[in-house]
């Protein structure tokens, strides 16, 4: 496992949720009714013109949100397999306090500093929780 990828840990889960609100966004504007009226007359006698209202759904925004629907499952499949990835990784780690210490930065979104006085009790230990963590991803 490479320090980028556990850095991509909190973005994956926010694009992830972000993919979903813009899956609900496009499918609310693919299913917007228009209508329109057009003028024809009856096909037999007397053709008298009259008014007809035609509704329906707009076929370039069906399309248009079928193949944005497509690219946003392909991402996020993406994106889970590589938050499959972290998490199995973790899953791995037999040394429970670099478990810790890699899941309270990487995942959680903690400072070195914060990690430090979780895993310490001080935030005088920053370096050695850095360390610590960088030492064990050049072993793997």
């Amino acid at each position: 496992m490479t320090v980028d990828k556990l850095e991509q840990y909190r973005a994956l889960v926010d694009e992830i949720k972000d993919l979903e609100q813009r899956r609900r966004k496009v499918s609310r504007r693919a299913s917007i009714v228009v209508s329109d009226t057009v003028r024809g007359s009856s096909d037999t006698w007397p053709y008298c013109a009259r008014t007809v209202k035609i509704t329906g759904v707009a076929a370039k925004h069906v399309r248009s949100a079928q193949r944005i629907d497509q690219m946003r499952r392909r991402r996020q499949m993406a994106a889970r397999e590589l938050l499959s990835e972290i998490e199995t990784f973790l899953g791995t780690v037999d040394d429970a306090r670099i478990r810790r210490m890699i899941d309270l930065h990487y995942v959680q979104g903690k400072t070195w500093r914060q990690v430090a006085s979780r895993v310490y009790g001080s935030p005088k230990h920053e370096s050695t929780v850095r360390m610590a963590v960088k030492r064990f991803l050049d072993q793997k």
